[in-house]
């Protein structure tokens, strides 16, 4: 498997160790780096807005067919740009398949998305309250 066409040329083919591989029909395969930053694809390269209009490629073979598979939606280079990671902030995103946009929040967005309905339930009723009582 190899992973290429990002706009600086970059090219990841680091999981020959690992395949050959058997994926059951109905599963899938996950792959990631396999060590300290050898898949960082966001970084490919790293620079600010405006993002770049490179849609990485994976080509893959099974069964000696090649495939593959263009990420329309840029999930491999954090939607064409770094710019988070210029800032010091956090440039990582949820998990979700190439070519496809958005996805179910990370747990942590969801309990802070709690934590923000409940306050606004909470000043609600304090508010109904202080105003039953004028």
């Amino acid at each position: 498997m190899t992973v290429d066409s990002f706009e600086n040329g970059a090219s990841f083919h680091i999981w020959g160790g690992f395949l050959p591989a058997v994926v059951p029909v109905g599963e899938s395969m996950i792959f990631t780096q396999t060590g300290s930053y050898n898949f960082d694809s966001s970084d490919q390269p790293i620079h600010d807005l405006p993002a770049s209009s490179a849609q990485p490629v994976v080509h893959v073979v099974v069964d000696s067919v090649s495939a593959f598979f263009t990420d329309t939606a840029q999930v491999l280079n954090t939607e064409g740009s770094d710019h988070l990671a210029l800032t010091n902030q956090n440039e990582s995103h949820i998990w979700r398949e190439i070519g496809t946009f958005g996805g179910v929040p990370e747990p942590s967005s969801l309990v802070l998305l709690g934590l923000g309905g409940s306050a606004l339930v909470a000043r609600a009723w304090w508010r109904r309250r202080l105003a039953a009582r004028s």
